[in-house]
């Protein structure tokens, strides 16, 4: 701390990122990505930047920030933190994943013989469909990924609704 003519200003350490959770963020959800670390301080300078760009940041102790990525695009991005406005963090790798829309289900009617249903929409990545699951009822099942417009769920039990989630990000 100093205090010289009037103008007071302390010295604060250069924050220090060692995790980030989740490690993988669904913009489809609320895009909030938890920062653990040292040396955190709730400025009016406080920001996160992922990569180059300024995102909104949230103080909530001395070792952890809350970052909303929900605008970010991936597959990953840098992450972090500037508690002073010139100074940042290390970064950490933080993925994201992407985004789909659903545009159609079919059959629209099932029956007893119906194995699964044809989920058409857009933005399904291949190298993400290992995590993409389909709800059905109270069902949770790996999707078969045809294509980027096309995924099959499978059918278990009797089913009123279809949504697509990736798994251990909710929905």
């Amino acid at each position: 701390d100093s205090d010289q003519g009037g103008l007071a200003w302390t010295y604060v350490e250069t924050p220090v990122l060692y995790a980030v959770a989740p490690s993988i963020v669904s913009p489809s959800l609320d895009g909030s990505a938890s920062v653990i670390g040292a040396h955190f301080v709730d400025s009016t300078d406080l920001t996160c930047y992922a990569g180059t760009t300024k995102v909104p940041a949230r103080f909530v102790s001395e070792s952890e920030i809350v970052c909303d990525v929900s605008e970010e695009d991936g597959p990953r991005v840098a992450l972090s933190i500037s508690i002073n406005g010139q100074d940042r963090s290390n970064s950490l790798e933080l993925e994201i994943a992407p985004r789909f829309v659903i545009h159609a289900a079919s059959p629209s009617l099932i029956r007893p013989s119906t194995k699964s249903i044809e989920v058409r929409g857009a933005g399904f990545v291949a190298s993400r469909a290992e995590a993409l699951v389909c709800v059905l009822g109270d069902h949770i099942t790996p999707v078969k990924y045809v294509s980027s417009s096309v995924v099959r769920c499978p059918v278990q039990g009797v089913v009123s609704s279809v949504k697509l989630c990736y798994e251990g990000l909710g929905c």
